[in-house]
């Protein structure tokens, strides 16, 4: 689900809608990386037009932790993340790739 939210970006102009277009996850580290493109519009999201601003936020698995005490880190519950690794994981032995693989 896209946001909205006026913020300016690196190159000096403002974007108001902002979507998820990629997300990498490390299991080892428990770390997420969700990249976030910010457009100045919807329409000009769904036309195609390239981002005029971009973030990453780096996520943590598992319980919410604080920064210095104070400020919650955000993070991914660690139910979610099984859940999106199972999903994966079922989409891939319904692969060609990994066809006939069982789970181990």
């Amino acid at each position: 689900m896209p946001l909205e939210i006026e913020k300016s970006t690196n190159f000096g102009v403002t974007a108001n809608y902002w979507r998820v277009d990629e997300v990498s996850l490390s299991l080892r580290s428990g770390q997420l990386c969700v990249t976030v493109n910010g457009y100045p519009s919807e329409q000009a999201s769904q036309s195609g037009a390239a981002p005029i601003g971009s973030e990453c936020v780096s996520l943590t698995i598992g319980a919410t932790q604080t920064r210095d005490g104070a400020q919650p880190v955000p993070h991914l519950p660690t139910e979610t993340a099984q859940s999106l690794v199972a999903s994966v994981e079922a989409a891939l032995k319904s692969s060609q790739a990994f066809a006939g693989a069982r789970d181990a």
